[in-house]
């Protein structure tokens, strides 16, 4: 989840009207969630959606049950979209030690709703959840991704020796807000 708990929020509709709720974002489902007599919901219909807002920040829908957080900045708006990958960080064997092998057979199955993915659960073996974050821009109706320098080069139209070269000196990581900025700027500053 994105929050500590579930926030009071609002989710505001197409047809102007609105609903109150104790709402989270479950980021390794991808899906905007909220509490209903003490059991936790997944939001239908979300193509009926036009923003969800919890505390000071406001998400969109984009696709499936994938919501994006509006980021803005003093001079440009991005999206995110909050993405975990679970990772196992070893399995138990003798001894107390910790092996990365696969050797151990599978007991169960973690799924995730949002790609139908899903991860191996096995007894005594640990996993972590890591960032897998991506950027968006709105942009003619639609959401643009950052996911890539090709996609950025393309989109801003710069050319991709220059952009590589930039992200290279300037050590752009694309899952960081600040240095999508950043990156962005340089785009700008370049196409025109």
């Amino acid at each position: 989840m994105i929050f500590h708990d579930f926030t009071e929020g609002t989710v505001y509709l197409k047809d102007r009207s609105q609903v109150r709720a104790k709402l989270n974002y479950d980021a390794y489902d991808e899906q905007m969630i909220f509490v209903n007599n003490n059991q936790v919901m997944a939001l239908a219909n979300p193509e009926l959606i036009d923003r969800v807002a919890i505390g000071e920040r406001t998400f969109y829908w984009l696709e499936k049950d994938i919501f994006l957080e509006k980021i803005d900045s003093a001079s440009i708006v991005i999206y995110k979209r909050h993405r975990r990958q679970m990772r196992s960080e070893g399995k138990e064997t003798s001894f107390g030690g910790v092996t990365q092998t696969q050797a151990v057979s599978t007991i169960e199955r973690l799924n995730r709703s949002s790609d139908n993915a899903s991860a191996s659960l096995e007894q005594k073996e640990s996993f972590r959840f890591e960032n897998d974050d991506l950027f968006y821009l709105y942009a003619d109706g639609k959401f643009e991704s950052l996911a890539t320098p090709k996609q950025i080069a393309k989109f801003f139209r710069t050319n991709k020796k220059s952009l590589a070269s930039y992200m290279q000196s300037h050590a752009i990581d694309l899952q960081n807000s600040n240095d999508v900025i950043q990156l962005i700027q340089f785009c700008r500053k370049t196409a025109d």
